[in-house]
């Protein structure tokens, strides 16, 4: 039987946005398990690089992607904790319930 590549294109447009303030929208994308296993088997990265660069990717800002360096130049611990929030809506709320 001869096997066919998969003629199929994932849809990594955004999925939900917010204003993270009056001049900053962050969208949610989607990112390939390819890309996802690129990132979490980096042996040169730490856990936390691991997490931070798979949050770079699965943003957009503005519009545009971004990448770890971006992130870690372009946002102060606030604002890169609301936008683990919002991408992880379930662990933020898990967060609240520890802490009250």
């Amino acid at each position: 039987m001869e096997r066919k590549a998969l003629n199929r294109k994932p849809d990594l447009s955004p999925r939900k946005s917010f204003m993270l303030d009056e001049n900053t929208k962050i969208e949610e994308i989607g990112i390939t398990v390819r890309q996802q296993q690129q990132i979490a088997n980096n042996k040169s990265l730490t856990e936390q690089e691991v997490g931070l660069h798979g949050i770079a990717a699965k943003i957009l800002v503005n519009g545009q992607p971004i990448v770890y360096d971006d992130l870690l130049d372009g946002f102060t611990d606030e604002e890169l904790v609301k936008i683990t929030d919002f991408l992880f809506p379930d662990k933020a709320d898990g967060k609240s319930e520890k802490n009250g």
